[in-house]
This record gives C-alpha cells, sequence and structure tokens, in this order.
C-alpha cells in the first residue's frame, strides 16, 4: 500500500527543485501511476500547498509552489495559442494596459489569461490589466503617470525591474517621486483579480477562434 505522507513529501521535493510541472513528470520521477499522483496533487491544491495554473500542457495543467510564480510565463508560454501569446508579450512589455484601449480580442484574451493578467478595478470603474510580476503599488504608479497625476517632468524614470519589488513608501522614502508624493495623491485600485471574475464584454470567447 502506497504511503501517502511520504509521497506527499516527494511530490513536494520535486516541484521545489524542478518548478513548475505536470502530473507526468512528477509521476515518472516518483514512480506512482498517473491516478494516485493525481489524487496527491489534489489533495496538496486543496489545502494551498501547491498551486495549479490555469493553462494547460496539453490536458494537463502546471503545478507549483508558492514563490515559483516568476517561471511560470516560461513555461507555459510555448504551449500557448497565438492570440494568448500576443497579449501575454503585449502585457509583458508595457506592464500595465488599459482596457477601453485594447481592441475587443485582446480584452476578452486578457480575460481568460489568468497566470499572468490581473486584472484592476479603479474607482471611477475604468479597468487596467497589470502583468502578474508586478506588484499593486507598482501598478499603481505606472497607472498613475500613464492618466497623468504625476507629471513626467517631476518623477525620476523608474526601472521596471524595480516597480516588481519596490512598495509606494520606498518610492517616497528615496525621492524618485519629487514634489509629488504617491501618498498625496488618492489610491486609484480598489480591486485586484487574477481575471477570475468576468465581466460583461461585448464579444464572446468563442470570437477568438474565429479570428484566428
Amino acid at each position: 500500500m502506497p504511503n501517502i505522507p511520504e509521497l506527499k513529501s516527494k511530490i513536494l521535493s520535486f516541484i521545489q527543485m524542478n518548478g513548475p510541472s505536470i502530473p507526468t513528470h512528477i509521476s515518472k520521477k516518483t514512480g506512482e501511476d498517473m491516478i494516485l499522483t493525481g489524487a496527491v496533487l489534489s489533495e496538496l491544491a486543496s489545502t494551498k500547498k501547491i498551486l495549479i495554473s490555469n493553462a494547460k500542457i496539453g490536458s494537463s495543467p502546471v503545478y507549483y509552489i508558492s514563490g515559483q510564480e516568476y517561471k511560470l510565463s516560461a513555461v507555459l508560454y510555448p504551449y500557448l495559442k497565438d492570440v494568448y501569446k500576443k497579449v501575454h508579450d503585449l502585457l509583458k512589455e508595457k506592464l500595465i494596459l488599459k482596457d477601453k484601449e485594447l481592441e475587443p480580442w485582446q480584452r476578452v484574451a486578457l480575460r481568460e489569461s489568468k497566470d499572468f493578467a490581473v486584472m484592476l478595478t479603479l474607482h471611477d470603474g475604468d479597468i487596467f490589466w497589470r502583468w502578474y510580476m508586478v506588484k499593486d503599488e507598482g501598478a499603481e504608479i505606472l497607472i498613475k503617470k500613464y492618466l497623468g497625476l504625476i507629471p513626467e517632468e517631476k518623477s525620476e524614470e523608474i526601472p521596471k525591474e524595480e516597480l516588481k519589488e519596490r512598495s509606494l513608501d520606498s518610492f517616497e522614502k528615496t525621492g524618485c517621486v519629487a514634489k509629488t508624493k504617491v501618498s498625496e495623491i488618492p489610491f486609484l485600485i480598489i480591486r485586484s483579480t487574477a481575471a477570475t471574475i468576468v465581466p460583461p464584454v461585448e464579444i464572446m470567447s468563442s470570437t477568438i477562434k474565429a479570428l484566428f
């Protein structure tokens, strides 16, 4: 009879060492059959010890541990359909996107790209999208600059990589936003969600298949 606690430990160790993984690779490493491996993965996911991707490689999602999110994009990207690769690349480049300024197919694709697109709802109801590795605080600064709430001539250029790690307080303490403190401008974002709640859009997801 399989030792379930030992199998759980083996699976967690494998994912920790190898990063985001699919069940077939995990099953081969542990030497257990796919049915048992899948059952244990489901149990680990239900207790939040591992996370599951929305996108799939073949018919399988990817399993990963909290803290490995930065590896997820590279693992999933080769298996994305072209339409999702396009919005993936655009969002990764821009870091934030305003929903109203996107093409209808882009808006739908982002709503289905739960692994790397995070929906931000502002106080006025406007929707922005942020790259999943950019924290809400970094997105807040980018949105304020985009909306002209932080004058470009008064703000030092902030490297994109730093926006992924730095909080609002750190920008104020280091003086990266001169004469215009971020805290003096009302916080814009009222909700951040990884597109798990899908608001109405003009076209259905099936339209993507017709376009591409």
